[in-house]
């Protein structure tokens, strides 16, 4: 059994409570090539970037992005197979969120936005975060070499979390991640009461 997070914003400009602009989009991203995400209004600095797929892909698929920057960024989606391209004629919905790092509130609920160095691999890397309380983290992750591989999370607590690169086994790949990539975190506070429903 695995957990996820899950965050809602509406798409579109907003702010933080310290007045950092920050923006939501969504859009159809096709296979193949790298493409690229534009903001439809420039950050103040370079961002975080959590991207997600939200409509059912044509086959198993893997989001890495690069070169984010104050106007966009770049993004794919990666194939199951090494050294194979998702099919250029299938294409699949994806929603974003890009936020300047740096930590602060978003109507009253603490966050942290940070992108990691380039080291992480196929080892559990720790990465720590202030303190936050009923912590959830959403990422992102660069791509770096040409082995397929996906982010993942375990060991949440309320200051850290560890990382690794894991490389599908089942589809060709030796779980061996000889290229270090970096994560875009975003950690948000929980406020919802679960007990009540509010």
């Amino acid at each position: 059994l695995e957990s996820a997070d899950w965050l809602a914003i509406g798409e579109g400009l907003h702010k933080t409570d310290q007045g950092a602009a920050f923006e939501v989009g969504t859009q159809e991203l096709k296979g193949g090539d790298w493409q690229d995400v534009k903001f439809k209004h420039a950050l103040a600095s370079s961002p975080v970037v959590v991207p997600s797929i939200t409509g059912q892909p044509a086959q198993w698929a893997n989001l890495r992005i690069k070169n984010v920057s104050t106007s966009g960024f770049e993004i794919h989606l990666e194939a199951e197979r090494p050294n194979q391209k998702y099919p250029a004629d299938a294409s699949v919905k994806i929603s974003w969120v890009a936020i300047p790092e740096g930590a602060g509130s978003i109507g009253g609920i603490k966050y942290e936005a940070k992108v990691t160095a380039a080291t992480i691999m196929e080892k559990w890397t720790n990465f720590s975060f202030p303190k936050i309380t009923n912590a959830r983290i959403f990422a992102g992750v660069t791509h770096n070499g040409g082995h397929t591989a996906t982010l993942r999370l375990k060991d949440q607590k309320d200051g850290s979390v560890l990382l690794r690169m894991d490389e599908p086994e089942n589809c060709g790949s030796d779980e061996k991640h000889p290229y270090a990539a970096a994560a875009h975190i975003l950690v948000i506070q929980d406020t919802y009461n679960h007990q009540s429903g509010k």
